[in-house]
């Protein structure tokens, strides 16, 4: 079996994508009919469990069953698209599943992964911590160590390893895909927080100034301390964006320190989207964070 490298597409989240396409495409075929399962599985003489387990994302139809779904449901034009994304999965492993990862990776994460890996822009709001996607090695093991006091030296070292690895989905290019692009928009009093001592907060802000400044794909606007309450006192969320042909608009992705979950729904996605353009608006602006990034460096540590 194959292993996808990071930042690569998740075979995971992909079938799950897909398997969501499916499922729209029965409950609104081209003709606008709406089909039951009970009426494809019937077409098609398959169990539930067949029908039920591509709309979940469990597994893809094989080429024959895709064609014939896609040409029931009045796609056939999408025929090649699936096909494609149905070779592209098969046999596959998402890249955290690995020996090298796999044990430092909780299955709740597996979401954040698989959703880093397929979109195509990530917009979040950090509250507490430079996002994760940001942060240097050194930082990632002081806040792993920090909130779980009781782990070993060598189990914090394998989940910063895994931290860093993620940043590959704006590093480099993901297959054929495009960098993942970043906007952070980080609490100024997560900048504020030592986390590591001085010598690794000192080097992780001037980090970020630096990406910030380099790469353009990335984008880190700071929000002042001086804006006093706004729409996210509650806490870190993240907005993922997916490409047009993967037919679904995006992902809301929220956690704590024992569990995640992400939703998709359209009132959701909307919902979030005008709380970070709140936000970006009372955030210093791109070049004006990256001074203040500086600025915080240097008060700090002269």
């Amino acid at each position: 079996m194959s292993e996808a490298r990071p930042g690569a597409p998740s075979p995971s989240v992909t079938r799950a994508m897909a398997g969501a396409a499916f499922r729209q495409m029965r409950e609104r075929t081209a003709d606008g009919r709406a089909l039951t399962r009970a009426e494809v599985t019937a077409e098609f003489r398959k169990s539930p469990a067949w029908l039920g387990g591509i709309e979940r994302g469990a597994h893809l139809p094989s080429a024959r069953d895709q064609h014939d779904m896609l040409t029931l449901y009045g796609y056939p034009e999408r025929i090649p698209y699936f096909e494609q994304l149905r070779k592209a999965t098969y046999g596959r492993k998402d890249w955290w599943e690995t020996e090298l990862f796999s044990a430092a990776a909780p299955p709740w994460l597996d979401q954040l992964l698989g959703l880093e890996s397929i979109a195509d822009t990530l917009t979040t709001y950090d509250a507490m911590v430079p996002n994760g996607l940001l942060q240097l090695e050194t930082t990632a093991r002081a806040i792993i160590s920090g909130s779980e006091r009781a782990l070993a030296a060598d189990e914090v070292a394998r989940r910063a390893a895994l931290r860093i690895a993620r940043q590959a989905v704006w590093r480099d290019r993901r297959g054929e895909a495009l960098p993942l692009t970043v906007n952070s928009i980080v609490d100024q009093a997560a900048l504020e927080r030592p986390v590591g001592g001085p010598d690794v907060h000192r080097e992780q802000l001037l980090h970020m100034a630096a990406v910030a400044e380099d790469i353009p794909n990335v984008t880190i606007l700071v929000l002042p301390t001086s804006v006093g309450a706004h729409p996210s006192m509650e806490g870190s969320f993240k907005l993922f964006r997916f490409p047009a042909d993967l037919g679904a608009p995006g992902a809301v992705y929220v956690e704590n320190r024992h569990d995640s979950a992400y939703y998709h729904e359209a009132e959701r996605i909307e919902k979030t989207a005008e709380d970070l353009d709140i936000l970006a608006a009372l955030a210093l602006d791109p070049e004006r964070s990256i001074a203040c990034i500086r600025s915080l460096a240097k008060e700090m540590y002269p």
